[in-house]
């Protein structure tokens, strides 16, 4: 392609980059995922293999007898709900804590949560959907236990020093950080020593 062919196509991807800025700074950030909360059963499917893509990432760096029982998890940029945490949970973990620049997970109603659950307890056997019913409850009116939602335009990690993280995970969402370089000081000073960090790249194209 010639130049004047380059630059005509720079331009338009100038263009379209300002088009998403102006959009996201109107209507805010909405839709991290192709598809929307509405569509209950695929949300479910999608946080399902999320779970399980990093643990299997996390059984080739630790071993294959790596477990998330007892351990606190931290993730970053959970997006429209946090189905993945109450599967980490159903998994055995001790603790969720989640934080986003955009309070998208907000949106998320128990009709979602509901069928979250019942999939949990036909997918997970022996899971505790009576307690995790409960951390769902407590998140909602605002009393969160051990399924924890933060959202920060800075994405400030203080709020968990001394929470005993020791596994932080992220879906397609550290490509999204203005400041990635302050965010991994922060994990040094959130995580505990032996920690791991999952962190998935989609690879695919962003205006931000």
């Amino acid at each position: 392609m010639n130049r004047i062919g380059n630059c005509g196509l720079f331009g338009a991807g100038l263009l379209f980059m300002a088009a998403n800025k102006v959009r996201y700074a109107v209507a805010g950030y909405t839709t991290p995922r192709p598809f929307g909360i509405d569509q209950v059963q695929r949300c479910i499917d999608y946080d399902f293999n999320v779970v399980e893509g990093w643990l299997a990432c996390l059984r080739r760096k630790a071993g294959p007898g790596f477990s998330l029982k007892e351990r606190c998890v931290l993730e970053l940029g959970p997006g429209a709900e946090l189905g993945t945490g109450l599967v980490l949970l159903a998994q055995g973990a001790r603790a969720y804590h989640a934080i986003d620049v955009n309070p998208l997970a907000i949106g998320a109603g128990m009709e979602f949560y509901e069928a979250l659950l019942h999939a949990i307890a036909t997918r997970i056997p022996h899971a505790p959907t009576e307690e995790l019913a409960r951390q769902v409850k407590r998140l909602m009116e605002g009393r969160p236990d051990r399924l924890d939602y933060v959202w920060d335009r800075t994405l400030s990690l203080s709020v968990f020093t001394g929470k005993g993280v020791e596994v932080v995970v992220s879906q397609a969402a550290l490509e999204h950080l203005d400041d990635i370089q302050r965010t991994c000081q922060e994990l040094y000073r959130v995580v505990a020593p032996g920690g791991y960090l999952v962190g998935e790249i989609d690879l695919k194209t962003h205006t931000r």
